[in-house]
């Protein structure tokens, strides 16, 4: 038997299957000293958590957690002092202590990650980074759907994602105290874009078909929105290009549209010219001659089918067909 170390210590005996004492220790401090629970292990440090002096601290649980650090909870009758930092609520309250050695060393890894995306349109390549604590020396990624498909590195680069679709993440981290993983269902999203826009012109007007929303540009000077609708009227003769964008933000561009024959004057013959007036699908036919009987003016379609006729010596506006 052992001598006391104070009022009250803890007593712990170890015995064989018959009941006959292995061994015996007394542990305690130089005051009263109450045993919770006994957990096989082998101590490394030990530490006093205490709070002022006159008054009593009584321990209930002690539990290890997960990322190697202890929580205590005791009951306490005292108020701010020693490693108390608040003030009590009534007689007795609940006290709950958190510890952990943040130096890592003889920690299991606590795992966690990042990435450079996990939301994205069309095909493309992301990075991760080890944000895990407690010093792991080793990783083990696992990209499902990427390529590459897994990864030794701390921090892998380039993992490139080549089909639409959502794809887990997987990363377990170790080193000498043990290992640590994390799993991240469905962590990657790869979106389609909406298909590629066809710039169509009927007259003078530019369209594109699709239920999306759209902005124009010219080509010359693509930092500059000219239009959101689905159509863009030209006021000259240019390229132009369109961004078209579905609901959840993916975007694709047009190929660039090479619109002529606006405010362009076409010379007929006879003094006569024909110019498109932007935005109408009409024409202008002017002349500079004058002429001492009536002009007669026949437009005809491209089908040879004469649609309109001019019988004026005034000039005037011709709506198209």
């Amino acid at each position: 038997m052992h001598l006391s170390h104070g009022n009250k210590d803890f007593w712990i005996v170890k015995t064989d299957s018959m009941g006959d004492i292995v061994w015996e220790k007394n542990y305690g401090s130089s005051y009263d000293d109450q045993l919770a629970a006994v957990k096989e292990t082998n101590k490394s440090w030990d530490k006093a958590i205490q709070n002022i002096a006159v008054s009593d601290d009584e321990v209930a649980y002690a539990l290890q957690t997960s990322d190697g650090g202890y929580a205590i909870a005791n009951a306490t009758f005292a108020g701010i002092g020693a490693d108390k930092t608040e003030s009590s609520w009534g007689f007795g309250d609940y006290w709950i202590v958190r510890y952990y050695d943040s130096t890592g060393i003889g920690m299991v890894p606590f795992v966690n990650l990042s990435v450079s995306d996990t939301v994205f349109c069309d095909k493309k390549c992301v990075d991760f980074t080890d944000l895990s604590t407690n010093s792991p020396t080793s990783w083990q990624w696992s990209f499902p759907g990427a390529v590459p498909s897994s990864s030794t590195d701390q921090n892998p680069v380039g993992i490139c994602y080549n089909a639409f679709g959502n794809f887990d993440v997987t990363l377990v981290a170790c080193n000498a105290a043990g290992c640590d993983s994390i799993y991240l269902p469905a962590f990657i999203n790869e979106l389609p874009n909406p298909p590629l826009p066809v710039i169509a012109q009927n007259g003078n007007v530019l369209f594109v078909s699709g239920n999306y929303s759209y902005e124009w540009f010219d080509a010359s000077n693509p930092g500059v929105v000219l239009s959101t609708d689905s159509f863009y009227i030209p006021a000259l003769p240019g390229n132009y290009f369109v961004i078209a964008c579905d609901s959840v933000g993916c975007c694709i561009s047009s190929a660039v549209f090479n619109l002529v024959g606006i405010h362009e004057s076409q010379s007929v013959g006879n003094n006569f010219e024909i110019t498109p007036i932007p935005g109408t699908g009409d024409f202008m036919i002017t002349t500079d001659r004058l002429y001492a009987d009536k002009m007669e003016i026949n437009v005809y379609n491209l089908a040879g089918e004469c649609v309109y006729t001019l019988l004026e010596h005034q000039i005037e506006s011709i709506p198209g067909n």
